[in-house]
């Protein structure tokens, strides 16, 4: 019997249903999947590019387009141009995307800005999210701005209402925050006003004598922060460094070589059992009983393991449990990246083999680190619990259902 139809056998669930493991398709339902893929595709889309999509409100494209001074749009208004101008004031919510955007005027509602250079001299009276190569706010921001940018530039007349959030290449802030300041670049100079925290991670940091920080200053760095003397910070300076292991860079735990480490930890767990990952990609569409199995884990598995570590006997097992749930907890966005991606790529191409597995593999981890990069508060940490929850629940519900006989054929290369 092949490994495949034995596993097969050997895999029935605690009610008699079998598990059916990875054979290649003929057909079969396909409306659940693609109302999942839709779904995948727009959260992806809708974080990454920001809200573009057209409510109901005006909508303008061409090579240019240019809302006068004197223009005034009721409602939401959505433009895709060469170059665009918003000079007018716009009562709702302004999504825009272009080369070249500048915003002299007054939006009323939110602005969301996809393009290459963005300027905005005017004022936003609720959240600005941007993302750009080059950014220059002059002008006032009632709620958050929120950017993604190669340059950006926030000189002393800028007023930000909320919080100041920043993912990219370097920041020079002067202005006025009255929430909180968090910046992730490669370099980041600060001689303005911000009511609460600055939380900073760059490579240089310089606070200027005009500099005023009304709480904490947290940054991580493995230089020190260039803090003038006439700076002003109310609450403690803490840095915290790098990490380095002996020759190897002290960026090693960069989010970018992260996406790196867990593509090669797929690549090894799919080379390892292919069928074992077919299993479990299958197994990922049953979303509500993975997260409740998921969140009871979280909280049941480390009490167990801490329960058999005070015991001495219990203390090997103890910490062999421990681990094997870090590992799984770490393997988790590789469950969860398979099942994304058998979810994405057609069900033609699903043979079984460790080809099709590893693509599914690769796009879906690679969706998932995406989403971690949206510049958006809680964004990075909302998507790994949820990719833990649901991965770990996915691998307890299956492995919950097999055999011993049908655990070996599965992981059988």
């Amino acid at each position: 019997m092949d490994p495949i139809d034995a596993a097969s056998t050997a895999a029935t669930g605690k009610s008699g249903t079998p598990i059916h493991l990875p054979v290649p398709k003929t057909g079969g339902p396909r409306g659940s999947r693609m109302g999942l893929v839709a779904i995948g595709i727009i959260l992806m889309l809708s974080t990454l590019v920001l809200p573009f999509v057209a409510s109901a409100g005006i909508t303008r494209t061409g090579a240019t387009v240019d809302v006068g001074q004197a223009e005034r749009i009721t409602g939401d208004f959505n433009a895709a141009a060469g170059d665009i101008t918003l000079a007018g004031t716009i009562t709702g919510d302004a999504n825009v995307a272009g080369r070249k955007i500048d915003v002299p005027g007054t939006v009323e509602g939110s602005l969301n800005v996809f393009g290459g250079s963005v300027t905005i001299s005017g004022n936003v009276r609720h959240s600005a999210r941007i993302v750009a190569g080059q950014v220059d706010v002059t002008g006032n921001i009632a709620g958050d701005l929120i950017v993604a940018g190669g340059s950006v530039t926030i000189p002393s007349q800028a007023r930000i209402a909320g919080d100041l959030i920043v993912t990219g290449g370097t920041v020079d802030f002067r202005g006025m925050v009255a929430g909180r300041v968090k910046v992730r670049v490669s370099n980041v100079t600060i001689g303005g006003t911000v009511t609460g925290d600055a939380d900073v991670s760059a490579s240089s940091i310089d606070v200027l004598a005009p500099a005023k920080i009304g709480g904490d200053l947290t940054y991580d760095s493995a230089s020190t922060a260039d803090v003038a003397p006439n700076a002003v910070v109310t609450g403690t300076t803490t840095q915290n460094k790098p990490l380095a292991f002996g020759g190897a860079s002290r960026n090693i735990f960069n989010p970018w070589l992260r996406v790196v480490w867990a593509l090669l930890a797929g690549v090894v767990v799919v080379a390892l059992a292919p069928r074992l990952m077919s299993a479990v990609g299958k197994s990922g569409r049953r979303i509500l009983p993975a997260f409740g199995i998921g969140i009871v884990s979280l909280i049941v598995v480390p009490i167990l393991a801490f329960l058999l570590m005070i015991t001495v006997i219990g203390l090997p097992v103890g910490l062999i449990f421990l681990a094997a749930f870090l590992i799984a907890l770490y393997l988790s966005q590789v469950i969860v990246g398979t099942m994304l991606g058998r979810l994405i790529l057609s069900g033609r191409w699903d043979d079984g083999s460790r080809g099709f597995n590893l693509l599914c593999m690769t796009v879906g981890v690679i969706i998932i680190s995406a989403l971690r990069f949206v510049p958006l508060p809680y964004a990075s940490g909302g998507v790994s619990v949820i990719v833990s929850i649901w991965g770990l629940g996915t691998a307890i519900m299956l492995f919950g259902r097999l055999r011993p006989q049908a655990v070996r054929e599965l992981a059988r290369v």
